[in-house]
């Protein structure tokens, strides 16, 4: 891992602007798992849709980056604009926090009729290797597990706990919590993913989950039951999802946090995460 700082533009801790598309292409995979979605690869871009959720977060375009030629920019943003339509969604472009996509690009989406309605997610990306580090102590009767289908139950039991923490700590509404406990249940027979979920005296108190691609390791669904929280939970899983990518061999460990959560954007920090640049910006079309 490299740790070479820098404040302004790429590259940011080794990290430079081909680096990021590949933590976005990667991401954008991960959140297309569930049934009915899937990625369009628009060269330039990426499209996410899901063939029955509506929701803008699983129907956008992301992983933006379209020419400055402003003939070659519209046509990029009209073939967009008709993928959108094809698909019945909502024009909805994720833009990265990388130099193109601040300012100017928003000016010109703006003049499309674009409006910004939020800030995303920060990218955080492991800058020192946090192993050597102990962690807080956690009280007797703590449990770490990675779940697993390899149970008799096939792993049903551990999913719906790992979802209802995620449920609780994301705000999910209780008509999407089936299709989180299958999308978590599917992952559970993927190498590629690792969901570990703590628990307390048997009762489950935290989760988080990794999913890996060639060298790149991506964090997500990390949460703790609000009853539990300020305990090192969250520390604890977030440590050994890291340090289990670190011994797979993963070279770079990033994640997503919201710009208006400070105390996990602090907790990522204290493990050896830092902040590349953002946040991300999502627009859309009134």
């Amino acid at each position: 891992m490299s740790v070479s700082e820098t404040s302004s533009g790429p590259p940011w801790y080794g990290v430079d602007d081909a680096l990021l598309r590949r933590f976005e292409i990667h991401e954008t995979h991960v959140h297309a798992r569930g049934a009915g979605r899937r990625v369009i690869d628009l060269g330039d871009a990426l499209g996410l849709f899901d063939s029955v959720d509506p929701d803008p977060f699983y129907n956008r375009v992301g992983a933006i980056r379209w020419p400055a030629d402003p003939v070659a920019f519209d046509a990029r943003v009209d073939a967009a604009l008709e993928l959108f339509q094809a698909e019945r969604r909502d024009p909805c472009l994720w833009l990265s926090p990388v130099a193109g996509s601040g300012g100017a690009l928003v000016d010109r989406l703006t003049a499309r009729g674009f409006i910004e309605v939020g800030h995303g997610a920060l990218v955080m990306v492991l800058t020192r290797d946090p192993r050597a580090e102990p962690g807080p102590p956690l009280a007797p009767g703590t449990s770490l597990e990675r779940l697993t289908a390899a149970v008799p139950d096939g792993g049903v039991a551990g999913a719906r706990a790992a979802a209802a923490i995620v449920a609780e700590s994301f705000g999910v509404d209780r008509g999407r919590r089936a299709v989180l406990e299958d999308e978590i249940l599917a992952g559970l027979a993927d190498p590629s993913v690792d969901m570990r979920l703590v628990r307390l005296d048997g009762e489950p108190v935290a989760v988080g989950r990794r999913h890996d691609r060639d060298d790149l390791g991506y964090l997500s669904a990390i949460g703790v039951s609000a009853a539990y929280q300020g305990r090192g939970f969250g520390e604890a899983v977030t440590r050994a999802l890291v340090g289990a990518a670190l011994d797979g061999g993963r070279r770079w460990v990033y994640l997503g946090v919201y710009s208006d959560n400070r105390r996990a954007q602090a907790l990522y920090e204290r493990i050896g995460f830092a902040t590349l640049a953002g946040p991300a910006l999502e627009l859309v079309l009134p």
